[in-house]
């Protein structure tokens, strides 16, 4: 059975009032019955709690106040962030002799297609 339903209304809404300090202390007694390597671990954010291993609890939840829903994600669009443009992206198709195209790959080498055909158009025109 697991452990949520081991209590009633009453007994999880007394478990989300808890401070943390009392939370630690319920953690670590028997009132689990055998279940000593599970931790609750109460949201401040969202009210979640969730029932959790010890390795979990801590490489996860240890230290923290929220769930993993509601902490910041990493990433994200910011000033700066991101590889630099180097201008404005347009598609062309070209159509070459496949001759062409085979001493185009015999020169480009360890090169992208792209980087290549960049590089060969920017001397040009510099």
């Amino acid at each position: 059975m697991p452990l949520w339903q081991r209590f009633s209304v009453e007994e999880e809404y007394k478990i989300k009032k808890l401070d943390k300090s009392y939370l630690n202390l319920y953690n670590k007694s028997n009132i689990f019955q055998g279940v000593l390597d599970m931790k609750i671990f109460i949201c401040e954010s969202c009210s979640k709690h969730l029932e959790v291993n010890d390795r979990v609890y801590d490489k996860a939840y240890k230290g923290h106040n929220f769930c993993l829903d509601c902490r910041a994600s990493h990433g994200g669009k910011r000033d700066g962030a991101g590889r630099p443009s180097l201008g404005t992206t347009k598609k062309v198709s070209i159509t070459l002799p496949d001759e062409v195209w085979e001493r185009i790959d015999d020169s480009k080498k360890e090169q992208s297609m792209s980087a290549f055909l960049r590089e060969l158009i920017m001397e040009n025109y510099e």
